[in-house]
């Protein structure tokens, strides 16, 4: 049970949101810099690794969704070509999704804050007294104090 727990925590890191964004920019991001024109010669560990908090299983799914998805005539394309096309047409999408995310967050971040005159509302008219608080005092109300 703890395992299954793990591996779905650890799937969302791939997911949706800024997180997953951010995840796979870096997979292929770390793919692309490896230079490997095998990927029998990738350690997907060390690609785990680099990529954050995921299994190196995980990695190898998460990219394979990603040449699935993304990348046309995946098939019938080298390695190489596959994380070319990934780098230089994916990535850039990403980011810019990554960035939308980040201007929508801030916008309605900058939408939930209000200055108290927005809330209470003062009317001239309206005569205020400041009460002096400074003394204590104690009344005694049937058995209890007040």
């Amino acid at each position: 049970m703890l395992k299954r727990k793990l591996a779905a925590d650890r799937s969302r890191t791939f997911s949706r949101g800024k997180e997953a964004l951010r995840t796979k920019i870096q997979l292929i991001n770390t793919l692309y810099s490896m230079h490997v024109d095998d990927p029998a010669d990738i350690d997907w560990d060390e690609v785990a690794q680099a990529t954050g908090n995921v299994t190196s299983v995980c990695v190898q799914k998460a990219f394979h969704r990603l040449k699935v998805s993304r990348v046309p005539s995946w098939t019938s394309l080298s390695y190489c070509e596959i994380v070319d096309f990934l780098q230089e047409k994916v990535v850039p999408e990403l980011k810019e999704r990554l960035r939308q995310d980040i201007l929508q967050v801030k916008e309605e971040e900058r939408q939930d804050r209000y200055f108290l005159s927005d809330i209470f509302v003062l009317e001239e008219e309206e005569e205020f007294t400041e009460l002096d608080n400074s003394h204590l005092v104690t009344v005694q109300s049937g058995s209890r104090l007040i």
